[in-house]
């Protein structure tokens, strides 16, 4: 219990100290960091239209494959709270379509949800101009983010075994309880950048 609310302690200081250096920073010289961070993104108003790249897919021995990658955001004009939101993957844009919707669920806190048209729901949160899902499916633990960074959506995708591979901590040092910590295996990550295609 100690050691829990030293961490607490630690983390609320940590942030208190950072937030103060930042504020000086500022005050001194913007970064180019904390200009983007301070800039009005209206999501997903800002994201509307047809993004294309490549996906990079990689696992512990290298890149494995790559194949072209499509996202189109769109509104839909019979709805008040819908985009359509779909990804297509590979060289037939038709077989390689994924026609989801982006649901506006509580957008003022961030909350979305992806309808994949075929009774899955997923769950999306946009927190920092960076819009994340996680979700587990047949034993693998996936999260993605979508981020907007100039006139670019940078996505990224990891894939982890929900299988614990190691345990730790779970003991009792110099009178500090020290929490359980459970591992686990990263199997593949799928990166790729993509571009607004011009009309």
């Amino acid at each position: 219990m100690k050691s829990k609310i030293y961490s607490i302690f630690f983390l609320v200081l940590f942030g208190f100290s950072y937030a103060c250096s930042s504020s000086k920073k500022g005050t001194q010289k913007g970064t180019q960091n904390e200009v983007k961070m301070n800039q009005k993104v209206q999501f997903p108003q800002d994201w509307i239209g047809n993004w294309s790249g490549s996906l990079d897919i990689y696992n512990a021995l290298g890149k494995q494959q790559t194949v072209p990658m499509e996202l189109e955001i769109l509104k839909i004009d019979t709805s008040a709270n819908r985009y359509v939101c779909a990804l297509i993957y590979g060289e037939d844009r038709v077989k390689g379509r994924r026609p989801y919707e982006l649901v506006l669920v509580e957008p003022e806190k961030g909350h979305y949800i992806n309808d994949e048209k075929n009774s899955i729901l997923m769950d999306e949160y946009y927190i920092g101009n960076v819009l994340y899902c996680s979700f587990v499916v047949e034993n693998n633990y996936l999260t993605s983010r979508f981020e907007k960074i100039d006139n670019a959506i940078h996505y990224e995708i990891t894939v982890a075994d929900t299988r614990a591979i190691n345990t730790t901590g779970n003991q009792i040092i110099s009178g500090d309880t020290i929490p359980p910590v459970i591992s686990y295996r990263v199997k593949s990550v799928q990166k790729a950048i993509l571009r607004k295609k011009v009309k």
